[in-house]
């Protein structure tokens, strides 16, 4: 598979791009007008380079000083079962510690991430407001309506 292009700027800045080999990558952008980060995890990358990205996700809502994400999985392939842990049990609680309370994802491709994404998500409703969506333009939309 050949990286998807990278969204659309001036809107999307990047802000940390990882090519991790000619199939896999991990972006991060700020969307100044939602005022949001959005990540994109493209193909199979795990352990620490995952956790790494994951941790720069943290570092750039605080430093945007946002509490909304949009996590674009549409090109991801699914998680390892340790790194479904970890997201799990340490990165999401320390998300919810950044003040994250908006989450959209766009629903992934691969049935397997599916199916790791929805086990994921599910069980922070109530923690976070989490919305699933068919693509990242309707994931943008909602993440730009006025929240409480």
């Amino acid at each position: 598979m050949k990286l998807p292009k990278h969204l659309a700027s001036p809107e999307n800045e990047l802000i940390y791009n990882v090519d991790v080999s000619e199939s896999d990558a991990l972006r991060i952008y700020y969307n100044k007008e939602a005022n949001c980060i959005i990540t994109r995890s493209i193909g199979f990358v795990y352990d620490t380079e995952l956790r790494t990205f994951l941790d720069a996700i943290l570092f750039f809502l605080k430093k945007k000083n946002t509490n909304k994400l949009i996590v674009d999985l549409t090109y991801r392939q699914t998680y390892t079962d340790e790194d479904q842990k970890w997201i799990d049990g340490n990165w999401f609680p320390r998300a919810l510690q950044t003040g994250l309370s908006y989450l959209g994802y766009v629903i992934p491709n691969d049935l397997f991430m599916q199916l790791s994404a929805d086990e994921i998500f599910v069980k922070r409703k109530g923690s976070v407001d989490v919305i699933p969506f068919g693509n990242l333009n309707k994931a943008i939309e909602w993440i730009k309506l006025p929240k409480d």
